[in-house]
């Protein structure tokens, strides 16, 4: 009985074909890492996803209630301890799957006992995220950096750590295994409360504020409403880690913030190599781009969206005000990479870029993966085929992002930014495309 609820568990999360896919993709990456030579770089990257894995979960504490859950598996009359534990293995066999991408490097290291440490570090990523379940995130993120800041400490020479036996400390083994035994311990008692206090979440329905559009044109609307606010709604799924979120934030607040980040990248760049954060500043793009595309069109219902005019009129209006929010959203960070020597090229790439990228990973994600929230406490969360599709698509701008960081001239990232710019602009003009888009979303219905 346990095993066929962990089936359910795990499928109603991923669908057969995405397992079978990771699996190839894995199997690609053993092939391909065994053989070669041991490269130190191989150490660093392992340290640094176990500490980036310590803190996630710790972050993003508890376990997700789908609907399939809410709709079968929270009624159905079995044992709710059988159920609990059943959610648990489940998330921690998701863990340990995914985090091969990342831990055969450990494998290829430490051999054998890479094995033994890789099942270790996701059991004690999944332990952490139900043992803090229950506290505030204030807590969370301060326990989880403090684990994390421990864990990454043997790339700065500190290698009495629980990843010190990637630098042949063998003591780092008995600070995992403690790690490990106490974290499991506090999951198992923390199961029952976990599944009710998820299934329990409370809603806020009050509205905080109100917004006029008193005699202005349909485009000045929209374009109001997209400078006012950020609207973020989206799944985030770590090694089978899920969570949904969905927000509203005013947009002076957002940018604020962006500038405080801009600070920040500016004074690390007169410490930190510059070849180093070069590769992490286009990534963070990526990340964040993603998510924003992700939320478009996913907040309002069609009869709020585009069903209130022509759909590709309403998309133009919306990805036009949309891109210009993006923009003004990245402009301190761009501002700062201008000010660094070898930073100037990812600056123009991100005035120039940012925008267009944002309105082409929209549209993909409009036609190909559209998403609306009508319940964000009880979301589905089966992932399918076409978030790769949606990748794969969207392949193109992670080159283009990439190239100002690796080739950092004024002529490549202008050149850069102007193709993302003819990538995007089509779909400002493609009528049937936004049809089909509102076709396909009546078609999907909400999450």
């Amino acid at each position: 009985m346990l095993g066929k609820l962990i089936k359910f568990i795990i499928l109603s999360r991923i669908r057969k074909s995405v397992i079978i896919i990771n699996f190839l993709i894995i199997l690609f990456i053993i092939s391909a890492v065994i053989p070669a030579p041991l490269n130190p770089s191989f150490i660093d990257d392992t340290v640094i996803f176990f500490s980036l894995t310590i803190l996630i979960y710790s972050i993003n504490a508890g376990m997700v209630v789908t609907k399939s859950d809410a709709d079968f598996l929270l009624t159905i009359p079995i044992d709710q301890e059988k159920i609990s534990i059943s959610l648990y293995l489940a998330n921690f066999l998701i863990s340990s799957f995914f985090s091969l991408y990342f831990g055969i490097f450990a494998i290829k290291i430490l051999g054998l006992l890479g094995v033994a440490v890789l099942f270790l570090f996701s059991l004690l990523a999944v332990s952490l995220s139900i043992a803090l379940s229950n506290v505030g995130i204030k807590f969370r993120a301060l326990f989880g950096s403090l684990i994390a800041l421990w864990s990454i400490s043997p790339l700065f020479g500190f290698t009495y750590s629980p990843t010190g036996m990637f630098f042949d400390n063998y003591i780092s083994y008995v600070f995992l295994i403690l790690m490990f035994i106490s974290a499991t311990y506090l999951a198992l008692k923390n199961l029952n409360n976990v599944r009710f206090a998820v299934f329990d979440q409370p809603k806020s329905s009050y509205v905080k504020s109100a917004m006029s559009f008193s005699g202005m044109s349909p485009f000045m609307a929209i374009l109001s409403r997209s400078l006012s606010f950020l609207e973020f709604a989206a799944r985030f799924n770590y090694m089978g880690s899920s969570t949904f979120k969905t927000a509203r934030i005013k947009i002076y607040k957002v940018i604020a913030v962006s500038t405080i980040i801009a600070i920040a990248y500016y004074i690390a760049s007169k410490y930190v190599p510059f070849s180093l954060i070069s590769f992490y500043v286009p990534l963070a793009e990526i990340i964040a781009l993603f998510n924003l595309a992700y939320s478009t069109f996913s907040s309002d219902p069609l009869w709020l969206s585009l069903g209130i005019m022509e759909p590709a009129r309403y998309a133009d209006y919306y990805l036009i005000g949309k891109a210009i929010s993006t923009f003004l959203i990245f402009l301190p960070i761009a501002i700062a990479s201008l000010f660094i020597p070898r930073g100037i090229g990812i600056g123009i790439s991100m005035m120039i870029g940012v925008p267009s990228a944002f309105i082409y990973l929209s549209a993909i994600q409009a036609r190909v993966n559209p998403f609306q929230v009508k319940d964000e406490n009880m979301p589905g969360f089966t992932y399918t085929l076409d978030q790769y599709i949606v990748a794969i698509l969207s392949f193109p701008v992670w080159i283009l992002l990439f190239v100002p960081a690796f080739l950092p001239t004024i002529e490549t990232s202008i050149i850069s930014g102007l193709i993302m710019l003819f990538l995007a602009l089509p779909f400002l003009f493609m009528k049937k495309f936004w049809i089909e888009v509102e076709e396909k979303m009546v078609e999907r219905g909400f999450d």
